[in-house]
């Protein structure tokens, strides 16, 4: 992945845009059956079923439509508003990118590719903080890195300013797993997932929630496309639009998901807290 954009952008500013795009879309293909190939041959399933009659799709939903509440309710409200604000320029930031700020698709790919090494780089420590601190309020600061350094889209003109923000962003992105397309994971979130999901209903429960995600944001491009197009909002103010959008998103997570983990930290310090002052009160 790190070396695709930068190639990417290379075949599209020496082939032309069609010639270009077609080698990349077979290179996609290639990959994408190496991948299968992968997973195919070494994935071995490690959940253990409990042999029995075959649930039906009504009787799945009837045990994980259950779990939508509390934290994982708000997880699902930020996952799709998410990836509505990502949706609305997504498709059409390169075109900005390299009509309006002037770079080159060469220029554009080498800024995805030094964003990806960073956020494969940051991962390692960002899995680390996952499993010594607060994995909500980890996903907050890491998850508003990237829309803020969307304003340099708006303000900033040279390659090198461009890649500076991309840097910053891509910080983020290997910390918390929300990348531009507004795909939500990476350690803190995904470990978080499955401390408040039970094993034998996680497929089904991302399932559900990536589909009702997907419906939410799938009207986003064309709305971008249509503010985008339009004299009054332009551009600049659908990527505001994109970036108070995430924000609000990564507002609501730190306010209503809590880390089940820290929860139950803070519960044994209370009551350690009140038994101290009870004793306190009885000496007295």
């Amino acid at each position: 992945m790190v070396f695709t954009g930068i190639i990417g952008g290379v075949f599209m500013d020496t082939l032309g845009l069609g010639l270009g795009t077609r080698y990349c879309f077979v290179g996609g293909v290639a990959g994408g059956v190496t991948v299968f190939t992968g997973r195919y041959l070494f994935l071995t399933e490690t959940l253990k079923r409990k042999a029995g009659a075959k649930s039906s799709v009504k009787d799945d939903l009837k045990e994980v439509i259950p779990l939508f509440r509390g934290s994982l309710k708000y997880m699902q409200v930020t996952s799709a508003l998410y990836q509505f604000a990502a949706g609305l320029t997504s498709e059409l930031i390169v075109i900005y990118i390299t009509e309006n700020i002037g770079l080159t698709y060469t220029e554009y790919g080498f800024i995805q590719t030094v964003m990806s090494t960073i956020g494969i780089i940051t991962a390692i420590p960002g899995g680390m903080m996952a499993d010594r601190y607060d994995r909500v309020k980890l996903s907050v600061a890491a998850r508003a890195i990237s829309p803020i350094t969307t304003i340099g889209y708006i303000y900033l003109r040279s390659f090198p300013q461009i890649l500076a923000t991309r840097m910053v962003a891509g910080i983020g992105m290997g910390l918390s797993g929300a990348g531009e397309m507004g795909m939500m994971g990476g350690p803190s979130y995904e470990s978080l997932m499955a401390d408040l999901v039970p094993p034998e209903k996680r497929g089904r429960f991302s399932g559900l929630m990536s589909t009702f995600s997907g419906l939410v944001s799938l009207p986003s491009p064309y709305i971008g496309a249509y503010m985008w197009a339009d004299p009054t909002i332009q551009p600049e103010g659908t990527m505001w639009t994109g970036l108070v959008l995430g924000l609000a998103s990564t507002f609501i997570f730190g306010k209503f998901v809590k880390d089940p983990r820290y929860e139950k930290k803070r519960a044994v310090a209370e009551v350690e807290e009140q038994e101290e002052d009870n004793q306190e009160k009885s000496s007295s």
